[in-house]
């Protein structure tokens, strides 16, 4: 039976302690004091006593009261007050603690305030307490004959553990690793590492990054992080106490283990971990090391490494980053697949005429959406999944993930090669099945990560029917209400030299209708209304009723001109067509206000910004 320890006294304790043993003899004479004091009232108390009872017997009531009711009634009140008054005058009848009650209160605050002090104040444990989280479990770890390690617990002679705690099976530098063979619920793997070493200036040996491969997977890239977080499971393994000694390793979860894992390591030895079920109340996990039926309780994640799949190792890049940034731009994009009747063909803009970043060539000519267009070229390069699905797929499992007949795919063309990214249609929570031909992984990546599986001809619109740069327009020809109005326009650029003495480039535009000059700042919140008109989403709307407007513009960089037709409708949207193809609708009330500042500006009257 173990032997129960007195607990120690904090020396800083000592002096409370000792101020309390004085209170408690001072309440001691006090009690004393009080005993005597009320023996001496009580010697009084009889006395006082004994002459009312004299007094109260000679004294005889009237006749006449004896039998009035009203006299004694008042008779009893002039009693109790007198009672009153005799007990305010005697000191012996006032109410104190009686001394039983007293003297137990003074001891049991006493030992009330020792027993808080050793609680918040416990004495540090001493180097031999059994019970000490901290210490280290009495053990041995031998290599036996075959080069595997083994460890041995020390027993009592009854077969009791002798001293339990915390302990390191095995201590190695993680490149001292050479092999790792792992089975686990995921299926088996093998790891191997190799670590280069170098020759330093003064002849010493340096140690290169360790270099480790997926046996039978040679051809993949590993993700980084993963197969170290193996290697350093391997290399220190430590436990937080030993559960128990020739268990019954069924009671530990050891019908099924989690994971079977054989470290051999450059020294040729070896070790066998075997992990078992994970421990109540998050506690940790259960292994075994070698051959014996000693069960170690540690740290989840001390052997959670020897839980991951082929999966977890498998690098999670889909697509290379760009080395430069002539390699970041495409020069040709198409998207196509399943979700699109047509492929959707899209190229850098390399018009100075238009503001715009990219192009759409395939199915309508137009310019497209800064915004739609970016995220779009934002996710071909560099594109990072959030796990792996499968490795080295059949034809069954393309299948299964959608990838047979991929709801998209794009393809495109850079200075440094070709990337083609194949996907699944969206499931329910957004994530989408990704892979590339050239390597035979699947992988899964959320929607937003691929904007191109979801993307339209609808979204690729323009925010604006033109973003036009000013400077490369020559003229603007403007048709509506029966009336043409063409404006010149002119753009100079020169050299001023500014306040500090700098020169600098200063541009100016300079428009003119019949030659007459215009007022630049008319004509300057003209144009931003002409290429302010906001494209709408939408059908295009057959009840038209012929043209509203027509607005050609040319320009100094060898572009064609480009035509914007407005039809009418009695709808509030109207159609627009860029150079006879149909883009989209715009508000009418927009067109309409656009119409009366192309009047404002060529009657010389000031421009309205809508």
């Amino acid at each position: 039976m173990e032997e129960k320890k007195t607990p120690e006294i904090n020396p800083e304790n000592e002096e409370i302690i000792e101020e309390i043993a004085a209170i408690k003899e001072v309440a001691e004479a006090i009690v004393e004091e009080q005993e005597k004091e009320d023996a001496s009232a009580s010697s009084d108390a009889e006395n006082t006593e004994s002459t009312e009872t004299d007094i109260s017997e000679t004294a005889e009531e009237p006749a006449e009261t004896k039998n009035d009711p009203l006299a004694s009634f008042l008779q009893r009140e002039e009693e109790k007050d007198k009672e009153r008054f005799s007990k305010e005058k005697d000191p012996s009848k006032k109410s104190k603690i009686p001394w039983w009650i007293a003297i137990p209160a003074v001891v049991v605050v006493a030992l009330v305030a020792i027993l808080l002090i050793l609680k918040l104040n416990p004495a540090s444990p001493s180097s031999d307490d059994s019970e000490n989280p901290y210490q280290e479990a009495n053990f041995e770890v031998k290599v036996d004959e075959k080069g595997e390690h083994q460890a041995q617990v020390e027993t009592t002679e009854e077969g009791e553990i002798e001293q339990n705690g915390v302990g390191t099976l095995v201590s190695y530098d993680v490149f001292n690793v050479s092999q790792i063979d792992v089975e686990n619920q995921n299926g088996s793997f093998t790891v191997t590492s190799y670590t280069p070493t170098t020759t330093d200036e003064d002849g010493n040996e340096v140690t290169d990054t360790t270099v480790y491969t997926l046996v039978g997977f040679e051809d993949f890239d590993l993700q980084s992080g993963m197969a170290d977080a193996v290697a350093n499971d391997a290399a220190n393994l430590k436990f937080n106490t030993v559960a128990a000694i020739d268990a019954n390793l069924s009671d530990f979860g050891f019908d099924t283990p989690q994971a079977t894992v054989r470290v051999r390591y450059s020294d040729d030895t070896s070790s066998l971990i075997t992990v078992g079920a994970n421990a109540p109340a998050e506690e940790g996990a259960y292994f075994t090391f070698g051959d014996s039926n000693t069960v170690y309780l540690a740290e989840k994640d001390a052997v959670d490494a020897f839980l991951y799949s082929v999966n977890d190792l498998i690098s999670l890049s889909v697509t290379s980053q760009a080395e430069d940034v002539d390699s970041s731009l495409f020069t040709s994009l198409e998207i196509s697949g399943t979700r699109y009747s047509e492929p959707i063909v899209l190229q850098p803009n390399s018009d100075e005429a238009i503001k715009s970043e990219y192009m759409m060539t395939s199915p309508y000519k137009m310019f497209t959406s800064a915004a739609e267009s970016a995220d779009i070229a934002g996710a071909i390069r560099g594109v990072y999944a959030e796990k792996v699905l499968c490795v080295n797929p059949s034809e069954g499992q393309l299948s299964s993930y959608g990838l047979s007949e991929p709801y998209a795919r794009v393809v495109a063309q850079y200075s440094d090669g070709t990337i083609e990214i194949l996907a699944s249609a969206p499931d329910s929570d957004g994530n989408v099945c990704i892979m590339t031909p050239g390597t035979a992984v699947i992988y899964s990546i959320q929607l937003g990560a691929v904007e191109w599986v979801n993307t339209s001809v609808e979204k690729l619109r323009p925010d604006a029917v033109l973003d036009i740069n000013v400077e490369a327009v020559t003229s603007i020809t403007f048709d509506a209400n029966g009336h043409s109005r063409k404006i010149d326009v002119t753009t100079t650029t020169e050299s001023v030299e500014n306040d500090e003495g700098d020169y600098e480039d200063v541009t100016s535009t300079k428009a003119e209708c019949n030659g007459v000059s215009l007022k630049e700042e008319n004509f300057t919140v003209f144009f931003q209304n002409l290429t302010g008109i906001t494209l709408l989403e939408g059908e295009y709307n057959s009840s038209v009723a012929g043209n509203l407007c027509t607005v050609t513009i040319t320009y100094s960089t060898g572009r064609p001109a480009d035509v914007i037709r407005i039809d009418n409708s009695s709808e509030s949207r109207l159609p627009v067509s860029l150079n006879g193809d149909y883009i989209g609708m715009a508000y009418k009330s927009y067109v309409t206000k656009l119409i009366e500042s192309a009047e404002d500006l060529t009657n010389g009257k000031k421009v309205k910004s809508i």
